[in-house]
């Protein structure tokens, strides 16, 4: 687990002979920004993208692509025009 604080915390999870999840509990002073199962690598997992996730993304690809569309459409109405 990484959080928003730049600390991380590892928590062990043994799923053999339990149930197919597991509630984690964590205290910590900042909040959780992402998690990532498996983070060594060892076990040989389907799709290894599918097994991390972030919570707050930064948002800045949204936002280059949205300035993108909209230099596109400028161009676009200053060849047409009104």
């Amino acid at each position: 687990m990484q959080f928003v604080d730049g600390s991380a915390q590892r928590v062990p999870w043994d799923d053999r002979g339990q149930t197919a999840w597991q509630r984690i509990t964590v205290e910590h002073s900042s909040r959780l920004a992402a998690v990532r199962i498996d983070p060594d690598n060892k076990l040989a997992l389907d799709v290894p993208i599918q097994h991390q996730f972030r919570l707050d993304g930064d948002g800045g690809a949204s936002l280059r692509a949205g300035a993108r569309m909209a230099s596109w459409v400028q161009v676009l109405m200053q060849v047409v025009g009104p």
